[in-house]
């Protein structure tokens, strides 16, 4: 029986980023998973109606690129917190704002950027199907894999003691006294348990940013390692067809930006909602996700198929619409 041949680093690459992304998903707090949310609603609906809906699409794309590279990029430079607030929070903020900013300013600009990643996509997963196909002699080496552990938990605060006295023993001024130095106990306990939970609230958000933190710097590093073991033949076909699968992009974007939306946003609606829904099923470890494993040509087949079919949709909405106009002008 002859013995199996190692896979090429380029087919495993789908494989070794969903490991990460599944050891490392889970680990992080219920707000990012929320942005991934939005970018499936997003992707939706990009894939099915984004050639009638263009601006309103890139605008909230713009929202949801620019928070997730917020949320990222700020724990990737090792920026923890900044003025008390945690990075990863911060971040998105200022960077969904940034995002929705450039995208409603600079429309044009909007659809080239979107054609080019689209294509440049595309492009990558066929420089990847090439090397799956044509690849170069190479030893393949273990890849660096993501452990993002849990945090302990902060701990409760503790009860101020219980204090007590009979009223029936006591004077009515001394009941006065009692009441008063009884009130104070109270304030100087409401002062502590404040305190306590001001603390408990900082270790909470350190403990979101370190997550946020570990978990950026790992997929990172996933990344990194994938890239090094290829040769530098290999890399150069894939930055090619990146480049190039980029520049045809640009160029549909510059000079059809309006006949061009239909395509682009079934291709990249197609891909946001792809992605997200894999990292979802990641994330909160839906039995049987191991299926979405895929090599890129695996990957590509999915993309392809799934963004004709939001192109036939665009297509005969808008066909119908057409005709439905038609009938009333005559009318």
């Amino acid at each position: 029986m002859r013995p199996r041949e190692p896979e090429h680093p380029v087919a495993q690459a789908a494989t070794e980023v969903f490991r990460a992304t599944s050891e490392g998903a889970a680990e992080l707090p219920l707000t990012a998973h929320g942005l991934i949310f939005v970018a499936l609603f997003v992707g939706i609906i990009l894939w099915l109606v984004g050639g009638k809906f263009i601006k309103p699409a890139i605008a909230t794309v713009g929202v949801v690129v620019g928070g997730a590279m917020g949320f990222l990029l700020l724990p990737i430079l090792g920026v923890s917190t900044v003025l008390g607030l945690p990075g990863p929070y911060l971040g998105m903020a200022i960077g969904g704002i940034l995002g929705l900013i450039l995208a409603i300013l600079l429309f044009r600009v909007s659809m080239i950027v979107a054609g080019g990643v689209t294509f440049g996509v595309a492009g990558l997963l066929g420089g990847a199907i090439y090397l799956q196909y044509m690849p170069s002699e190479f030893q393949p080496s273990s890849s660096e894999t993501t452990q993002v552990q849990r945090d302990a938990q902060p701990g409760e605060g503790s009860k101020p003691p219980a204090t007590g006295f009979a009223p029936d023993s006591l004077t009515g001024q001394e009941i006065l006294e009692e009441a008063e130095r009884r009130l104070g106990h109270a304030a100087d306990a409401a002062g502590e348990l404040l305190d306590q939970i001001g603390e408990d609230t900082q270790r909470v958000l350190r403990t979101v940013a370190q997550r946020a933190e570990k978990f950026a710097e790992g997929l990172w590093r996933q990344m990194s390692a994938l890239w090094s073991e290829l040769s530098t033949r290999d890399k150069q076909v894939v930055g090619l067809a990146t480049l190039c699968g980029a520049a045809a992009g640009v160029l549909i974007g510059l000079l059809m930006p309006s006949k061009s939306a239909a395509m682009v946003t079934s291709m990249a609606g197609a891909a946001i909602w792809l992605a997200s829904a894999t990292w979802l099923v990641h994330a909160f470890e839906v039995p049987g996700r191991t299926i979405l494993h895929r090599s890129p040509m695996g990957w590509a087949f999915i993309w392809i198929v799934f963004s004709i079919l939001g192109l036939m949709f665009q297509f005969t909405r808008a066909k119908r619409s057409r005709s439905s106009a038609a009938n009333d002008n005559g009318e």
